[in-house]
């Protein structure tokens, strides 16, 4: 979608940032994915661990002796787990023995065998084979829930402390990555303007080879283009300097042997602007010689001395006020003269 003409640009992103913000939310995902499921499958087991256990307590109170006579209560204190209920009955369904807690009553059907949820309770009711006795083991539900959420809290606690160590290792591994693109991003901070070597492709990564790759194939264009240039404005520079010298010839020869003052006048300014034009190309050669490297050298400069030497090439447009220098506090430089003055000229 382009922008709105007028509308101001968009803020720039960062690709670090977009990634860690993409990988923490990847990571965040997978966590809750991986614990809902650890959760699910440690409620199952613990279940069905909690229901054997149910089922053995049962399963061993059918083989308690019993006499016909005892009181159908235990002591108090009698019982290991003081959630736990135990109820034994004849095949008529008469009590004959329960747990302290237990009620008279039976906490379950006894019609019904197995391990189930009934009434808010956990319940499993198991019978002799010959159907002489029966034993009812049941544990209060929310004794039950308790138990699996203290299980979960001991499941869930380590991973929750996990995850905010795993966004910060995301966080450590991608600055380090992205470090490693400092060293190119220096190298091309430190380049001068006129510097269109191609970038080194060391030690870069897969990933960024191609995009340094394009910007070497784009550097090198620019480089022949400017070389074209050059040379262009060289050959055409040295090109006019002859027909140049050879229309000044004519122009002077012309002044000498005219008769008019006008005419002579108007010979004269011929001349001048034909050296104008000389001294333009020649100055193009020099700046084509200078940008090609060629007898380039470095020496500190004044550019408030230089800016008035070069001025004082240019009388005609002093008096107008087309010209003037106003110099201020003295700035060296490390240039090369010629150059600089071309430029200034030019």
């Amino acid at each position: 979608m382009k922008p709105e003409p007028g509308a101001p640009p968009s803020p720039p992103w960062r690709l670090e940032q977009r990634l860690r913000r993409q990988l923490l939310l990847a990571l965040a995902v997978l966590w809750l994915v991986g614990a809902v499921t650890a959760l699910v499958g440690q409620q199952h087991e613990l279940h069905d661990v909690l229901d054997d256990a149910l089922e053995d307590t049962a399963e061993r109170a059918l083989s308690l002796p019993l006499r016909s006579d005892a009181a159908p209560e235990a002591p108090q204190g009698d019982d290991d787990d003081e959630h736990a209920r135990l109820q034994i009955f004849d095949r008529d369904g008469h009590l004959l023995w329960r747990s302290a807690e237990a009620p008279l009553t039976p906490l379950a059907d006894l019609r019904r065998k197995g391990t189930r949820s009934e009434g808010g309770w956990r319940v499993s009711v198991q019978r002799r084979d010959d159907g002489s006795r029966q034993a009812v083991a049941a544990e209060p539900l929310e004794v039950r829930h308790e138990a699996l959420g203290q299980a979960a809290l001991w499941l869930l606690t380590p991973l929750l402390a996990l995850l905010p160590l795993a966004a910060l290792l995301v966080h450590l591994v991608l600055r380090r990555g992205f470090r490693r693109l400092e060293p190119l991003r220096a190298g091309l901070a430190r380049r001068e303007g006129a510097d269109l070597s191609p970038l080194p492709l060391d030690g870069l990564p897969g990933e960024l080879r191609p995009l340094v790759e394009t910007l070497n194939a784009l550097l090198a264009r620019v480089s022949a283009l400017l070389q074209a240039e050059r040379q262009f404005a060289a050959a055409g520079a040295h090109e006019l300097r002859t027909p140049l010298a050879a229309a000044r010839a004519q122009a002077q020869r012309l002044a000498q042997e005219a008769r008019d003052v006008g005419l002579t006048e108007r010979a004269d300014a011929l001349v001048r602007q034909l050296d104008r034009l000389a001294a333009l190309a020649s100055r193009l050669l020099q700046i084509a010689r200078i940008e090609s490297g060629v007898a380039l050298k470095r020496e500190p400069v004044d550019l408030a001395q230089l800016a008035t030497l070069v001025a004082d090439e240019f009388p005609e447009a002093r008096p107008g006020g087309r010209l003037r220098v106003e110099a201020g506090p003295v700035v060296i430089v490390a240039a090369d003269t010629d150059a600089w003055a071309s430029r200034c000229a030019t």
